[in-house]
């Protein structure tokens, strides 16, 4: 039968030298995620709200700027997985009021950027129910 070579000093075994480190606490390695995720969403929508001065959809008309929104145009769900820098940019985030964002989120209104190089950067396309295509700079 074969003995593990143990490192010995003066005739004790050293257990150190065996253990494994404990891995860090997962709650730790979320916390310090989520706290990444939430730096760039708080630098998304600032550039966001800088870029557009009033909701895209509706110019303004329907709200005060005090309940402006930023709305994802692909969903969080279907960017899970890739790195937050790229699923919150300005490219994919627009600002839009309450009223506005909730029509988007219940279907009622649909936004689709005109070119997806450019996505939210560039001029984008609202749809509802009730309207034809509709342009927004």
């Amino acid at each position: 039968m074969k003995r593990r070579v143990v490192a010995q000093t003066n005739n004790r075994i050293d257990y150190q030298s065996l253990a494994l480190p404990k891995p860090e606490p997962r709650a730790r390695i979320k916390a310090r995620r989520d706290a990444k995720e939430a730096a760039i969403i708080g630098e998304t929508h600032t550039i966001v709200f800088i870029r557009d001065s009033s909701c895209r959809a509706c110019r303004g008309a329907r709200n005060s700027w005090l309940s402006d929104q930023m709305h994802e145009i692909v969903p969080r769900s279907q960017t899970r997985g890739l790195d937050p820098a790229d699923r919150f940019n300005s490219k994919n985030c627009v600002r839009v009021c309450a009223k506005c964002h909730q029509d988007i989120t219940e279907h009622r209104l649909r936004v689709v950027p005109v070119s997806w190089r450019r996505g939210a950067n560039g001029p984008l396309l609202f749809t509802s129910a009730r309207e034809s295509w509709r342009s927004a700079p």
